[in-house]
Parts: C-alpha cells; structure tokens; sequence
C-alpha cells in the first residue's frame, strides 16, 4: 500500500525479501487492507495505484485474501464501522444486499460503484481482479511455486522485479509503482529455476497479462550473459511475462 501511495519501491522490495527469508515456503496471506483498517482506495484515492497494489499483491506466494469490496473500489474511512458497509452489488435497493434493513447505510457512490455496473466493463477493477486470480489459479508458478527477488538497475525507485517458477513454467512479473514510465534491466537470471534450463539455454518473453494494456515493451532475454531488458514499463504499469524456450 504505501509502494502504490507514494511510487517508493524500496519498502516493499525489504518487505518481501524478509518474509521470503523468514516464512516457510507457501506460508503467506498476502493482504492490502482488512476489516479494521481503512479501504483501499480510501487510502489511495485512486485508480490506477489500487490496480497496481491488486496487481503486485496477487503475484506474491501463498494464500491472498481480497478484503469484500475492495474489487470494485468501495470507500470506507474509521470508524471500523463504516469500513463494513453492505457489499454493492448493483443500483437496487440497498444496493442489492438485502430486502431487509442494513445494520450501516451504504456508502454515497453505491449507486455507480457496484458489481454490476462493472461486471461487463473489459477494463473494469472488478475483471482486473478477476484476471489476475484466473491467472495465478491457471499456472502452478504462479499458485504455489517460489519467489526470487531479482535486482535490477533501476535508479528511479520505483521499479520491482521478481521470478515465479514451478517445475517447467517461469514468470517474470515486473511492477512500477511510480507515476513516470521507466525501463528494468536484470542481471544473472537464476537459470536453474528456468524450464529445462539445460536441455534449451536460448529463451523468449511472452505476456502472459499486463496493465495498462502493452505496460511493458522491448523486452528481451540476452542469451549471452542471461540478463532480462524490459525497455518500457509504463506508469504504474504490471506485466507478468511468460518465460518460455525458443
């Protein structure tokens, strides 16, 4: 939360790296916010830093947890009440969560900011979530395998790269936290975590999913000293790439 606020990558590149160094393997609950404290996009205010927050916090190992309502960017500031407003759901009454009487009123956007008023938006918070869950539940990398921080020569900040790898599948996810297009360069991939790193040295990126649409550019394996280049990474941009063999 406070690498989206702020555009700062540095807190939760030692963050990860601790808990990757101290939590037995797959014994993560990666959250963003939770029942007592203030919503996500409270916090944020904006889009496109809650996208990335989603984005970064859903390719991490272990077991996520989405706080009900963060998806689709419901508000909810102290006190702990209004922070468990009833689920928007649609325009309906009560926002569709019941004929009853709710114990708290919902919030003031209810009316526009529900599930079915983003259910069938492509470029909605609510699919950006539920394209990343698809994604991590699709790849066994992704669900279950490995973390490794990779350093990069990134002197803005802002940038955070890391490995998910599993058997015969490898991800690269890159995240830009800040709100100014960059590049990450990384060198000495770990070739032992690539898919069949011995019988294929040669390899290729291929997106797997980004945000915005096109968020990474230029992207190139270099065989010759097994570094990764990604050209373009755009403002609080995400791209999970698939590392495949030529």
């Amino acid at each position: 939360m406070q690498a989206a606020a702020t555009g700062d990558a540095s807190g939760f590149f030692k963050a990860v790296a601790q808990a990757n160094a101290r939590f037995p393997s797959g014994r993560w609950s990666p959250f963003l916010t939770n029942h007592d404290q203030p919503r996500v996009m409270t916090v944020l205010g904006d889009a496109a830093k809650a996208r990335v927050a989603a984005s970064a916090m859903l390719m991490l190992p272990g077991t996520p947890f989405v706080y009900y309502g963060e998806e689709i960017g419901m508000v909810g500031p102290k006190p702990d009440e209004k922070i468990r407003t009833p689920m928007q759901w649609s325009p309906a009454p009560n926002g569709g969560f019941t004929a009853g009487t709710p114990w708290e009123p919902l919030q003031p956007d209810w009316k526009t900011k529900n599930v079915a008023a983003q259910d069938s938006s492509r470029e909605s918070l609510l699919n950006h979530y539920r394209k990343l869950i698809q994604l991590r539940n699709a790849n066994p990398a992704l669900s279950g395998g490995p973390l490794t921080l990779l350093g990069t020569q990134d002197t803005t900040g802002t940038i955070v790269t890391w490995l998910r790898s599993w058997r015969d599948e490898a991800f690269l996810i890159v995240v830009n936290f800040g709100p100014r297009e960059s590049e990450a360069y990384m060198e000495k991939l770990p070739r032992h975590l690539l898919p069949h790193a011995r019988d294929y040295p040669d390899y290729r990126l291929e997106s797997a999913y980004a945000d915005p649409d096109n968020a990474c550019a230029g992207y190139t394996y270099l065989n010759g000293n097994g570094s990764l280049f990604v050209k373009k990474v755009k403002a609080r941009g995400f791209c999970a790439l698939r590392i495949l063999r030529r």
